[in-house]
C-alpha cells in the first residue's frame, strides 16, 4: 500500500466481530483466495512474502501462519520447504530444518542454495555423510564455489577419518 493512499472501503463485517481485519489478515485472506482461483504460483509467493514481512517486523505467529498457507498450496515447491527451512533454523531446530532443506533437494535436484543449507544443518547435527553428499551436489553445480570446496576439505580433514591412499 503506497504511503498517502487513501484508507481501503470498510466491509460489510460477516464474522460477528466489530472490529476490522488487520492487514496482515486482510492480505494472508487475498493470499489464500488466490489459491482458490487456481493461481498456485501467485498465492504462494504472496503468502511466503506475508512470511517474511511477518518474521522482519518480529511477528512469528504471523510468519507461520503465512508459511502454513504457502505449505498448504505449494507442498510440492522447493522455496516453501526453503523458508520453513530458515523458520527453523531461527528457534534453533536444526533437525527439523534438516528436513525441510531435504524435502527442497528432493523437489529441485539443481537448487544450490538448499544444498548449502543442507549442508550446514547436517554438519550442526554431526551427520557427516550427508554434509559431504550435499556439498559434493553443490560442487556439482558450482564449480567454483570456494566455501563449498573449503567446507568438503574440512569436514574430510577434521571429522571424517579417511585413510590415506598415497
Amino acid at each position: 500500500a503506497m504511503p498517502n493512499a487513501a484508507p481501503a472501503p470498510a466491509r460489510a463485517d460477516t464474522t460477528g466481530r466489530d472490529e476490522k481485519p488487520q492487514p496482515f489478515d486482510e492480505r494472508l485472506a487475498q493470499a489464500r483466495k488466490l489459491a482458490d482461483q487456481g493461481k498456485r504460483t501467485e498465492a504462494v509467493e504472496a503468502s511466503l512474502k506475508l512470511a517474511s514481512e511477518a518474521e522482519q517486523e518480529g511477528n512469528r505467529k504471523g510468519q507461520e501462519r503465512a508459511l502454513r498457507q504457502a505449505m498448504d498450496v505449494g507442498f510440492d515447491q522447493a522455496g516453501v520447504h526453503m523458508a520453513w527451512g530458515r523458520f527453523w533454523i531461527a528457534r534453533g531446530d536444526w533437525t527439523n530444518a534438516m528436513t525441510s532443506f531435504k524435502q527442497a533437494v528432493f523437489l529441485q535436484r539443481d537448487f544450490a542454495e538448499a544444498h548449502r543449507q543442507l549442508a550446514d544443518a547436517a554438519i550442526r547435527l554431526e551427520e557427516y555423510d550427508a554434509a559431504v553428499e550435499s556439498l559434493r551436489q553443490l560442487i556439482q553445480l558450482n564449480p567454483d564455489s570456494a566455501d563449498a570446496l573449503w567446507n568438503l576439505a574440512v569436514l574430510y580433514d577434521t571429522k571424517i577419518k579417511v585413510v590415506s591412499r598415497a
